[in-house]
């Protein structure tokens, strides 16, 4: 688990993953009359796994919803040309969705290569995304989908 280490208190910070470099850190930069503030992100352990995985879901939109559905569907990654035709959607949206998913996961304390790794590959003088789902989706893509239908039978029944 990262700790967050705050030059000033709502200002730039820097993760560290044991206490010990924390502490080290913190003396480091202070400058002797008050300590760094050091703030825990919230664990599984506090909260549990799939409540934090649950509560993500329930925070990203619909779009990016869809994307991690539609990734989960390739557990060895897929191009992107390929995703967006699963979608029926432009590869422009793409980024629009990965920053969405990138903000709503930092909130909830994860990383978002927990849900979506993507990088770029090159095959000769063809260059395209490469999408491959984070080990955290990985694990709870059943929770997502059992999210999903439980979504849409509230939304038939309302």
């Amino acid at each position: 688990m990262a700790l967050r280490v705050y030059l000033h208190e709502g200002g730039p910070f820097t993760e560290v993953e044991t206490e010990e470099q924390a502490i080290r850190l913190m003396k480091l930069v202070s400058n002797g009359h008050r300590q760094l503030a050091l703030t825990m992100p919230q664990s599984d352990a506090s909260k549990g796994g799939e409540d934090l995985v649950r509560d993500f879901f329930g925070a990203i939109n619909q779009n990016a919803r869809r994307f991690l559905v539609a990734l989960a569907e390739y557990p060895k990654g897929v191009e992107g040309e390929k995703l967006a035709e699963d979608m029926e959607l432009d590869t422009s949206v793409f980024g629009g969705i990965l920053g969405g998913i990138s903000k709503n996961a930092q909130k909830h304390g994860f990383k978002t290569k927990a849900f979506v790794l993507s990088e770029m590959r090159a095959d000769g003088a063809r260059r395209y995304r490469h999408f491959q789902p984070g080990q955290t989706l990985a694990k709870y893509s059943s929770l997502l989908g059992e999210w999903v239908r439980e979504e849409a039978q509230k939304n038939v029944g309302a």
